[in-house]
């Protein structure tokens, strides 16, 4: 199971053990009210209590959403239109694609941020590194491969934003003129979306593979990194860790439902699901 099955597992769990304990903390106040009021008898009040704590933990389950929602919302929290993200594998070249990229992803952190630490005050500049030193406080999960994702992703955007000859370079030639034991680090980070399944490799071979990936498609191999990395900012926009150690997470679901019925997103999905069959595929193998 590679770090991003392993994130999705952990807040499956912590969705639900959030929805389960809030819905059974109502019931429980409820239902004192009625026995306090007298609205009912205690032996009725119990039963009906035990009842339905059973079917909130059966029927009120709230899903995780997946990668692609997750993306949807993280969109939606930091202004842009559905499927902002997902175009950008189009753009023209590497540079715009690398600046519109990070510019989506510090947006998304910066949104974590202000949103979990109000003492801090975010109009001020603050550095992409601070942040990320900020972030490891704010994450219910925390996952170190992706915060080095997020750091890779911010050197490699200085280094297209700081020369002007790479206006007009791909990403190849960048990485080329990397010092070579940075290179293989930075390429290491860059790939960590991809592991071998089904397959029991050991660090050192999926560090090889990862960065092979990168260094060879990095066009397909970076955004798949970034739209992990953005899953796990938008989950822990939602989901928050509270004072007294335990999760608690809010209600994304009206707006998850309203992006899902956006005629982009429904051109997508249409399209994707066409793409599927074509290729031989399930929607079910791919979510």
């Amino acid at each position: 199971m590679d770090s991003h099955q392993r994130q999705r597992k952990t807040y499956e769990k912590v969705v639900h053990h959030a929805v389960y304990t809030a819905a059974t903390a109502l019931l429980l106040r409820s239902t004192a009210v009625a026995i306090r009021k007298r609205l009912v008898r205690p032996a009725v009040a119990v039963v009906g209590f035990l009842w339905f704590t059973f079917d909130v933990n059966c029927a009120v389950t709230m899903r995780v959403p997946t990668t692609f929602e997750s993306v949807l919302l993280a969109e939606l929290n930091v202004g842009l239109p559905p499927m902002s993200f997902h175009k950008l594998i189009g753009e023209p070249d590497d540079w715009s694609f690398i600046l519109k990229l990070h510019a989506i992803i510090e947006s998304a952190l910066t949104r974590l941020l202000e949103k979990r630490l109000t003492n801090q005050d975010f109009d001020d500049p603050m550095s992409f590194t601070r942040k990320l030193q900020l972030l490891q406080s704010v994450l219910p999960v925390p996952d170190e491969e992706y915060r080095s994702f997020l750091g890779a992703l911010n050197y490699l955007r200085n280094r297209f934003a700081h020369e002007a000859k790479y206006i007009a370079a791909d990403l190849q030639t960048v990485f080329q003129e990397i010092p070579s034991r940075r290179r293989q680090a930075l390429l290491e980070c860059l790939g960590v979306c991809y592991f071998p399944h089904g397959q029991n490799p050991d660090q050192v071979q999926v560090s090889v593979l990862r960065a092979h990936m990168t260094a060879q498609f990095p066009r397909p191999v970076i955004p798949m990194s970034a739209g992990y990395a953005l899953e796990m900012l938008s989950l822990a926009y939602y989901v928050e860790l509270g004072n007294d150690g335990n999760c608690y997470s809010e209600n994304f679901r009206p707006q998850l439902q309203d992006l899902l019925n956006d005629p982009a997103v429904i051109e997508f999905q249409r399209g994707f699901t066409n793409w599927l069959r074509e290729n031989g595929y399930s929607e079910e193998e791919e979510t």
